[in-house]
């Protein structure tokens, strides 16, 4: 945690020091989101708990359990996706609303 405020900090400071225009939060996360999505500590834990799931997947032909399946997979792209949310909402929060 102390290393996001520290980040969020020092992204701050650098911004107003520097020669580029001030962003908005929204236009901060529209940068920030693909960045985190891409970002090995994030994408690594989110592919390999995918790869359990359809591991489990193969060889079951049971209807109910493949639909179970398949909603644990929906559900673990729902936390990967609000996790990526969250930290760029944070990482973010220091930019104006509007210039």
């Amino acid at each position: 945690m102390l290393k996001v405020v520290v980040a969020v900090v020092l992204g701050g400071v650098l911004q107003l020091a520097s020669a580029e225009k001030m962003q908005t939060k929204d236009q901060c996360f529209a940068k920030c989101a693909p960045l985190i999505a891409g970002e090995p500590a994030f994408k690594d834990p989110h592919e390999a708990s995918l790869k359990k799931i359809r591991a489990k997947r193969e060889g079951i032909t049971d209807p109910e359990k493949l639909k179970q399946l398949d909603e644990e997979e929906a559900d673990q792209l729902e936390r990967f996706l609000d996790k990526n949310e969250k930290t760029c909402r944070s990482l973010c929060s220091s930019f104006p609303d509007t210039l």
